[in-house]
């Protein structure tokens, strides 16, 4: 009888497992699986997801090697310990770096499909995962204190920390910076997922070209909460920084509420209305800095989860980085989660959503997304999910940054580089030279646009004055089809401003290529910054070795120092003008620990803090 039930048995494993797709992993102890993209789903969007699979292993536009999906309750059934109880988010982790370790083709993405909700178990007093996909919960008891009473309203989750996989000691121990990318499309329903996935396949494959890939909107939260001054930070100064750093090659909008009055009930309409009248022409990338809401951006609701109708139709996503507090809190329904309102619209929206699912701080915020965007300056055709990784790795300290979405998507064309460089006609500026520098770009269409620069007040309608920002004034646009070096005449509006930048972007079908340049037609065409400029020297640590170069204009030799938490020197080496090095911290015999690597030239001094964690 026991022979004949468990023939019953493997003739129905054998029946399940040929009438599923290929992409589904059978058994997630299988360790032959060859797999990079990890889709983990429950069984309800199985049918969803399949698609999403098929669709990164047909793309060209991706990293992705393998993509698979794993049913949630196999992941859990072959994982959970048979000798302690462990909740659902900690099986889910066993399980992942049991992947990670053991598979032949590592996993470099893991996708979470379905939203959670987290809840207070009373019987043990800590929190617990309720929904259909369990997060990754950091903190798991609520804070009590001593006259009474607990605080359950904030619970600390972020699926980042699933990515921890290389470490012995589990995240929710050492809390180290991740090793794969992690995203979650948080549907709540079948029908938004396929919505979710149908516009990323669009986004992808069907690319619409233009100027809009070049644009971001740049926003800045107000000094008052409200009819009560804000006394946290000035929150426009991040992206003042931003935008004549990393993100200067973009045509950028300023959209910073100060500038803005608001209604008489101290809500932002004017400002909202401001902020659609631009999103809906397209721009990529929409960048907030301020105070956040699972369901709002600002007190004066700027925007809302509700606000998601005024998008127009064909309006191409956007792509939201949002550093605020909580407005990645997927757990809330969608009428009151803006994340999930905009991934789930089916017209203009968000593509993809970068933001922190709990209580975030403004000097942090801003590290983590010079560190994110500097990456992307650097690295444009990477994926969201290595760019936000390697910021994790850079500054490990806001791990509750997460994407919702896909994290294998690349937004960008790949970079083929052009110079933009200045002509004078009897000592005065007259032109811009374009050349591109690729035979990937030689022809295609170019926008151009520029911008008067000058310092206006940041608050024009308070009382009191809250400091200046640089304002960047549209002077002029050009765009037409172009093929090899073409030429930008200055029209009279340029050359008689005093401060000029000038932006250009190209494109085709395949690339496109962006040059900035910022001078002074009115003193001879004194040239203030370029596209072109870059440091002296350029470091990083990637996968345990630090990486560095050195230009060949360095007229002396650079100095890489390795000191660990304590300040003591634990490796030291010069490095040559123009040549580039990698150094394995392992082959060094450098053990795992907190270290900052300095390299110092001339001209400058350059810091990258980090964890090593030998393998």
């Amino acid at each position: 009888m026991r022979v004949r039930v468990r023939s019953l048995a493997v003739l129905a494993t054998l029946l399940v497992t040929t009438s599923l797709p290929a992409q589904t992993i059978v058994s997630a102890r299988d360790s032959t699986v060859r797999c990079d993209y990890l889709v983990l789903t429950p069984r309800a969007f199985s049918a969803q997801v399949i698609r999403l699979a098929e669709h990164r292993n047909a793309s060209t536009r991706d990293d992705v090697s393998s993509a698979r999906v794993v049913i949630l309750d196999e992941l859990l059934s072959a994982h959970t310990p048979s000798d302690t109880v462990l909740p659902s988010f900690a099986v889910v982790w066993l399980g992942l770096k049991w992947c990670y370790n053991h598979w032949p083709l590592k996993p470099q993405y893991i996708v979470f499909v379905g939203d959670d909700r987290i809840g207070v178990d009373w019987s043990d007093s800590t929190f617990k995962s309720t929904g259909v996909m369990p997060s990754y919960i950091a903190r798991l008891r609520p804070t009590c204190y001593v006259g009474g009473g607990c605080d359950v309203s904030e619970p600390n989750f972020s699926d980042t920390h699933y990515g921890t996989v290389m470490d012995s000691l589990p995240p929710w121990v050492t809390f180290r910076a991740p090793d794969i990318a992690v995203g979650r499309i948080p549907c709540e329903t079948a029908t938004q997922c396929s919505v979710y996935i149908d516009k990323l396949v669009r986004f992808e494959e069907q690319p619409r070209p233009g100027a809009w890939r070049n644009r971001t909107i740049l926003v800045a939260d107000d000094m008052m909460q409200g009819a009560r001054l804000d006394n946290i930070t000035d929150h426009y100064m991040s992206q003042e920084k931003l935008s004549t750093g990393s993100l200067a090659a973009g045509f950028l909008t300023k959209h910073y509420l100060s500038l803005f009055q608001v209604d008489a009930d101290t809500i932002h309409s004017a400002a909202k209305a401001a902020y659609f009248e631009q999103a809906n022409h397209g721009a990529l990338w929409t960048i907030y800095f301020g105070h956040g809401h699972p369901a709002k951006l600002s007190d004066e609701l700027f925007l809302t989860a509700q606000d998601v109708g005024l998008f127009a139709p064909q309006t191409p996503p956007t792509i939201v980085a949002s550093f605020s507090c909580s407005n990645a809190d997927f757990t809330k329904r969608i009428d009151s989660c803006m994340s999930k309102s905009f991934l789930f619209a089916a017209e203009g929206g968000a593509v993809a959503y970068i933001a922190s699912t709990v209580l975030s701080y403004a000097s942090s915020n801003y590290a983590l997304a010079r560190t994110f965007f500097g990456r992307r300056a650097a690295n444009s055709g990477e994926s969201l999910g290595k760019s936000l990784l390697h910021a994790h790795r850079e500054y490990s300290a806001n791990m509750q940054y997460q994407i919702l979405g896909d994290p294998a998507l690349q937004p960008n064309l790949p970079e083929a580089p052009m110079a933009l460089n200045p002509s004078t006609d009897d000592g005065a500026l007259t032109s811009l030279s374009c050349v591109p520098q690729s035979a990937d770009l030689q022809a295609g269409t170019y926008m151009a646009e520029f911008y008067q620069i000058d310092t206006a007040e940041i608050a024009p309608f308070m009382a009191t004055s809250h400091g200046m920002y640089e304002r960047l004034t549209l002077l002029s646009t050009d765009s037409a089809a172009f093929s090899g070096t073409f030429s930008l005449t200055l029209p009279p509006s340029v050359r008689a401003a005093d401060s000029v930048k000038a932006v250009v972007y190209a494109w085709n079908d395949g690339y496109e290529s962006r040059a900035w340049l910022r001078f002074r037609p009115l003193s001879v065409g004194v040239v203030e910054a370029t596209s072109h400029s870059r440091p002296a020297s350029r470091i990083s640590y990637t996968d345990g070795a630090i990486r560095i170069a050195l230009d060949r204009q360095c007229d002396a030799p650079g100095m890489l120092t390795l000191f660990d938490i304590k300040g003591r020197s634990v490796f030291a080496t010069h490095i040559a003008a123009g040549q580039s090095a990698a150094f394995d911290l392992a082959r060094l015999g450098i053990p795992s620990a907190r270290y900052v690597a300095v390299v110092r030239t001339k001209t400058q001094v350059q810091r990258v803090p980090f964890i090593f964690a030998a393998r």
